[in-house]
């Protein structure tokens, strides 16, 4: 090889310099937890975010109301403050390594309730629904401020790639040309969560139909390779914040400790970004922040959550739902014990999964006469009257009537104020018959509670339908509530009739 053929080598070359920034981005410990304040600690970590935007740790305010009302199914009056009782966290930053999301009640449940507020969780992002011409303030004003005219000419969507990279002509975080690619913003996977909130409405061609509905320049804009994968693993999101100047500025926001990542682009503007739908972006927002509830859900105790259902008809709801521990951990896809293991592990785990009237502490145990056994499965809902044991606390709809752990003693059930005219509807009308719990269940104790219940003082020589008894005539002297019946006599065992529900006569023993 001649000397002539030599060509200009240039040396290795190192990492381009970082912004001259203060590198905390990688320090792991920026943390604030986001709690639910009708549950007790540690169990009412709901949400769990890093804190980035300034040198010592903090968020911007008003993201992290954004991403707690997204998890209280769309609470845009929530607010912050950092005990139970104390006063609300100003507009700003925030900073406490802690702190609670309240929110206000809604006004058909205002009474003296002294309880926290429990309000229902959405616990992942198939069950939450699109606020449509509801979003926060500063997303709304930031889809206000969007450019009404297209630039980009309608294409078929085998050309959507195409057309997004004549749109965006580099990379709309870093603003490079190569190595890019054509990235979701609500992603291709959740097509049946974009068909039934019928997000098509902010497609740039709505006709569209089957698979490619998700595949429309509106819903995509170009990325690097790199950041696409990230974008992808929720390690950033985009956010808008006010900036120096006056107005809102659409941000990168870090999600997770970087080394670079964050130096280079938290809090930086993006590139400017045009021909797609605000309503997208914020899609994206909650599609990212959905997983950090999974450690509220695999504690075992129950939640109060929202839950897309359909009903008979068809129609599709998104009603709350009291989800027991094994609930909510099939909800995150965490294995759940066999019975046996179960039963070796803990025996509080199947607390709160009993009715909106009481709640008993449930025993394993054989008999020794053999009419239980040890091995029996999963426990059925029981009735009394027309009131169901159920697991479900279908008639609050928020935090009345439901499972309070008390810190010492027996576990105990609190019937909201509320809930006292459904309670003497159930009673008041003859329903399914009593079915014998599970064989391998017993019922070691039972308590009755509502305003005013006074316990028996030799409850512990009372039968059950003797102490229902006693808690109806309780009903009655504290708040007129009388139970009428109309069942003749000898229907139920009773060898009397009565206008009075008498537990006594009645339930059977």
């Amino acid at each position: 090889m001649s000397q002539g053929d030599a060509v200009d080598v240039r040396p290795a070359q190192p990492v381009p310099p970082l912004p001259s920034v203060h590198d905390h981005y990688a320090n792991s410990t920026f943390r604030i937890h986001f709690c639910h304040p009708a549950y007790d600690p540690p169990g009412d970590v709901f949400l769990t975010l890093y804190a980035f935007d300034h040198t010592n740790g903090g968020i911007h305010h008003r993201t992290a109301l954004t991403a707690c009302g997204v998890l209280a199914n769309n609470a845009w009056n929530g607010y912050f403050t950092e005990t139970r009782d104390g006063a609300r966290i100003a507009d700003g930053r925030a900073e406490s390594t802690q702190l609670l999301f309240s929110r206000p009640r809604p006004r058909r449940k205002l009474h003296s309730n002294p309880m926290p507020y429990r309000y229902p969780i959405v616990p992942t992002f198939a069950d939450w629904r699109f606020p449509h011409e509801n979003l926060p303030p500063d997303w709304t004003e930031l889809a206000n401020g969007q450019p009404t005219t297209e630039d980009v000419p309608l294409t078929a969507q085998s050309n959507v790639a195409s057309a997004v990279f004549q749109r965006d002509n580099s990379c709309r975080i870093s603003d490079h040309r190569d190595c890019t690619s054509c990235a979701h913003l609500c992603p291709s996977e959740e097509y049946d969560w974009f068909i039934k909130n019928a997000m098509d409405l902010y497609n740039l061609q709505p006709q569209s139909a089957g698979l490619y509905i998700v595949d429309d320049v509106h819903n995509a804009l170009r990325l690097r390779l790199d950041l696409h994968k990230d974008f992808d693993n929720r390690k950033f999101l985009f956010v808008p914040k006010p900036a120096s100047r006056g107005a809102l500025a659409l941000v990168t926001q870090v999600l997770s400790p970087t080394h670079e990542l964050g130096r280079l682009y938290h809090n930086t503007e993006t590139q400017p970004m045009r021909g797609i739908s605000i309503e997208f972006l914020f899609a994206r927002f909650a599609w990212t922040i959905f997983p950090s509830t999974s450690p509220f859900l695999i504690g075992g105790a129950p939640r109060l959550l929202v839950r897309f259902q359909v009903e008979t008809g068809g129609e599709p709801t998104y009603l709350p739902k009291l989800a027991t521990g094994d609930e909510c951990r099939r909800i995150t896809g965490t294995k759940i014990p066999s019975p046996k293991k179960r039963r070796q592990a803990s025996r509080e785990d199947s607390a709160g999964q009993y009715n909106n009237l009481a709640i008993a502490k449930r025993q394993r145990r054989r008999a020794s006469d053999g009419s239980l056994d040890s091995d029996g499965g999963e426990s059925s809902p029981t009735r009394w009257g027309n009131v169901p044991i159920s697991p479900t606390c279908t008639e609050c709809g928020d935090e009345e009537g439901i499972f309070r752990e008390e810190p010492r003693g027996r576990s105990r059930f609190r019937l909201g104020a509320s809930q006292l005219e459904h309670f003497p509807d159930g009673l008041g009308r003859p329903g399914h018959p009593v079915e014998r719990p599970p064989r391998s269940e017993t019922i070691s104790s039972v308590w009755v509670d509502f305003p005013g219940f006074q316990i028996p003082s030799n409850y512990k020589t009372m039968d059950l339908p003797t102490l229902f008894e006693n808690a109806l005539t309780q009903l009655q002297s504290n708040h007129g509530i009388t139970i009428a019946t109309t069942i003749p006599s000898g229907l139920l065992g009773s060898t009397r009739e009565t206008g009075t529900w008498k537990s006594s006569l009645y339930l059977p023993k």
